[in-house]
């Protein structure tokens, strides 16, 4: 099944590596250890996305609207 893995933190204004594509560095309220922990707890698949603005409250809206199940980090 579908379902979001939600978390608001801040882009920072960082250098971007020269890996081959575009990162953004995200500071977020947790540690990034237990940031990384907590996440994969909940089974990540692939992919993910970014938003400009703190719309985790948007998104747990279009969850319930769409009956998938939503999970907060943080």
């Amino acid at each position: 099944g579908l379902r979001m893995i939600v978390s608001e933190g801040e882009a920072m204004n960082l250098p971007i590596l020269r890996i081959g594509n575009t990162q953004t560095h995200v500071k977020f309220p947790l540690p990034l250890d237990d940031f990384m922990d907590e996440w994969f707890s909940k089974a990540p698949t692939h992919h993910f996305a970014l938003s400009i603005g703190r719309n985790a409250s948007i998104l747990k809206k279009v969850a319930d609207l769409l009956n998938i199940e939503i999970l907060s980090i943080g």
